[in-house]
């Protein structure tokens, strides 16, 4: 059983899959090729920008901007915490992605504040990373190493941040895709391939 979350204006749309294909909601429950469903209420989503999951699917993370907070859910749209301050009243300035790694820490991208700010699993603040020379508007975290890459993706190119824990580089250089990419806004990696989406082409 698989799950496939969208965002459809202020929803948070939960699509529940069976095998290679979705069970349809409507009366006649005939499989289809893509996904279909009815939503599952979110409660309290104004601007939603990104969501997560954990690797045990039994909490859901969205980054919402109005107001900028990060928010945490069960599966079934139940309301479980809104983190909107940390550390000496630190807050989010705009949150525009949220990523998790395979221990539950939770990353969010913010991109006015140009940093990555992380969290452990019960959302103790962890560190902030960056500065990033450029806006980040997604980020995707690899850690199937020694180490964790994490891949920031700006207007200037994608940046990679090596470390683990709360010790990462200050700043790091641009990757790859400087000068190429227009409107870039996602980014996941799979094996030595790394994806990004443009809006501008």
């Amino acid at each position: 059983m698989k799950r496939f979350i969208y965002f459809c204006f202020y929803l948070l749309w939960v699509f529940k899959t069976q095998g290679s294909v979705a069970q349809t909601a409507t009366p006649t429950n005939t499989p289809v090729s893509c996904c279909q469903g009815l939503p599952v209420a979110f409660p309290g989503l104004v601007f939603p920008q990104s969501v997560g999951v954990n690797a045990t699917g039994t909490t859901v993370y969205v980054v919402d901007t109005h107001p900028p907070v990060l928010k945490v859910f069960s599966p079934n749209g139940f309301p479980l915490t809104v983190v909107a301050s940390w550390s000496a009243g630190q807050t989010f300035e705009y949150p525009d992605d949220v990523a998790l790694d395979r221990q539950g820490n939770i990353y969010v991208a913010d991109y006015s504040a140009l940093s990555v700010v992380k969290f452990d699993t019960y959302l103790n603040y962890v560190t902030t990373i960056g500065p990033i020379p450029s806006y980040p508007h997604g980020l995707f975290v690899d850690d199937q190493g020694v180490s964790q890459l994490i891949y920031v993706v700006t207007p200037n190119g994608v940046y990679r941040f090596d470390g683990s824990g709360s010790n990462y580089p200050a700043t790091a250089a641009v990757t790859f895709g400087g000068g190429v990419l227009n409107s870039p806004v996602g980014i996941v990696k799979s094996g030595n391939l790394v994806y990004v989406t443009s809006q501008g082409g």
